[in-house]
C-alpha cells in the first residue's frame, strides 16, 4: 500500500505499465455453476482498478482496467509479460508485450480521491490479505498516455535472454553463448 499524493490523483488521460507473472489468476470464486480465479494487480478506489481474471463464465485470461476487458487469452500463467493499459481520449487501449491487444473500448478514469494506492492486494484493508498470486516488477504509472513506441521500448529493454553467435567468417559456429538478462 502506498499513501496518497498529489502525483497519484490522475486526470482523465493516464498509463500504466507493469511485468506481471501470475502463478495463477487468483482467488477462487465460487460463482454457482462454476468457479473463476480473479486477482488485483493495482487499484486506488474508484479512480483506477486493474485486476486479471480466468473466468469461464465470461473472459478467460484477460485483464480489466476500470471494469472493461481485455481480449481473451491475451494472458498467460507461469510467465513472465509486459502489461501496459493506456486511458487516451475516453477509451482504454491495453498492450501485452509492447503490442496491442484488441482495439480501443470506451472507458474513463474515476474521480481523484484520497484512497491508498493498493498493489497486489483486494482492497487497501490489511484484515483482508488476498494477495496477487506470482510476481510482479517494475510497476509505473504516468499521468499522460504513453505512445506505443515508448510501449515497445518498456517491453523491450528487458527481455528474457537472447542468443547471439561469434561465428567466423567462413560461417562456422562454434558454439552459441546466451546474452545474462535479469530475473524475468
Amino acid at each position: 500500500m502506498v499513501n496518497d499524493a498529489p502525483s497519484l490523483d490522475l486526470g482523465p488521460e493516464a498509463s500504466f505499465a507493469f511485468w506481471i507473472n501470475p502463478a495463477t489468476f487468483g482467488d477462487v470464486v465460487d460463482a454457482g455453476a462454476y468457479t473463476y480465479e480473479i486477482s488485483r494487480v493495482l487499484s486506488k478506489g474508484g479512480q483506477y482498478d486493474i485486476y486479471i481474471t480466468d473466468n469461464p463464465g465470461g473472459l478467460r485470461r484477460t485483464l480489466y482496467a476500470n471494469f472493461v476487458p481485455a481480449p481473451e487469452y491475451v494472458l498467460e500463467a507461469d510467465t513472465w509479460q509486459h502489461v501496459a493499459v493506456v486511458f487516451k481520449n475516453y477509451q482504454v487501449y491495453f498492450y501485452v508485450n509492447g503490442f496491442p491487444v484488441g482495439i480501443p473500448r470506451a472507458a474513463s478514469m474515476g474521480p481523484a480521491n484520497d484512497d491508498l494506492l493498493v498493489l497486489g492486494n483486494t482492497n487497501n484493508s490489511v484484515e483482508t490479505l488476498r494477495f496477487f498470486n506470482g510476481m510482479m516488477d517494475e510497476v509505473q504509472i504516468w499521468n499522460r498516455p504513453l505512445m506505443e513506441s515508448e510501449i515497445l521500448e518498456l517491453a523491450e529493454k528487458t527481455l528474457p535472454v537472447r542468443p547471439y553467435s561469434s561465428c567466423s567468417r567462413s560461417n562456422q559456429c562454434p558454439s552459441w553463448r546466451e546474452v545474462p538478462s535479469p530475473l524475468r
